[in-house]
Parts: C-alpha cells; structure tokens; sequence
C-alpha cells in the first residue's frame, strides 16, 4: 500500500508542476524574473536592471554615445536619474519594447549618426544636444521625431535642393 500512495503523491506532484508550467507560460510572469534597459533622460546614460519577485536585484549602468556627447560638450541638466524604461524580457519571453518609450535608444543613436556623419560643428551639436535632452525630459516622442526630421532636412541636402539645381523640379533632376 505504501508504495501505491508513493506512486500517487509522486503522479500529482508531476500533475501540479506541468499545471505549474503550463500557467507560467501562458501568463508571462513578469513578477518572477525581468531584465530592464532603461534610459536616463536627464543625460542619456543606459541601464540594464534586474529584478527578482518584483525587487531589483542589480543595475548596471553604462556610458551611451548620446550621453558622452552631452558630457564632453558640458550641457547642463537635472543632477539626479530619471529612467525611461525601453525594453523587458521576463523569464518565459524574448525581449520586446516597452511602451512609448521603446525606441529611445534608436532615436538617440540616430541623432548621433546625423551629427557624426555630417560632421556638425560643436556649437550646433550643443544646441541640437540641448534640445534632445529638454524633449526627452518632457517627455514628447512626437516632438523628438519632429526635431529629427528637421535636423535631417537641415543636414542632408536632397539633390534638387543642391546650388546647381536650385529652382529645378524634382522630375527634371532625375531625368
């Protein structure tokens, strides 16, 4: 007899972990175990934060191109942190952008490209700098993605825009 009530405990035992599992993955527990990258508006910095049981358990935070430009170029802001969250990945799923937020990171290292690759004098690229940060602050994507159509209306020139084409239509430059 002892042996079949062993069988039975250890049967629903294993019912009770596959319900266990079965919940879980269906559910996405976020509670249990997510990773965190977060971005800090008031500078641009990146943060990978851990959290176990909804407590944060680490946070390592790193140096972004954005935010080492700011620093160089001394444009002042707010001292303490202000983390924007931008993406999760809990324990049962991949990770996935959070919100209005989650292409934070693209947007700055978009504006970086603009003024590396056009090689923006440094008095511009404070002021374009500035901007970022007081938009990010405020926290308006849709002004940040209307300052980066005008600084690349600004930056790159299309080729009926160029001096010798000035007055000319689009049709007659492509033909």
């Amino acid at each position: 007899m002892t042996k079949k009530k062993g069988l039975r405990a250890l049967g629903a035992a294993g019912v009770v972990l596959l319900l266990l599992m079965a919940l879980l993955s269906w559910t996405r527990p976020w509670w249990l175990y997510r990773v965190c990258t977060a971005i800090d508006v008031n500078s641009g910095d990146i943060a990978r934060q851990s959290y176990l049981c909804g407590r944060q358990i680490s946070e390592d935070i790193h140096e972004s191109a954005f935010s080492r430009e700011v620093r160089r170029l001394g444009i002042a802001g707010p001292k303490g942190r202000h983390w924007r969250t931008v993406t999760t990945k809990t324990a049962l799923s991949s990770e996935t952008a959070h919100g209005p937020y989650g292409n934070l990171i693209n947007e700055c290292n978009l504006i970086m490209w603009f003024l590396d690759r056009f090689e923006v004098p440094d008095a511009e690229r404070s002021a374009v700098l500035s901007e970022t940060l007081t938009v990010l602050q405020a926290g308006d994507m849709i002004e940040l993605s209307h300052l980066e159509s005008r600084l690349g209306k600004n930056l790159v020139l299309l080729p009926w825009e160029t001096e010798g084409h000035l007055g000319t239509s689009e049709d007659e430059v492509a033909d």
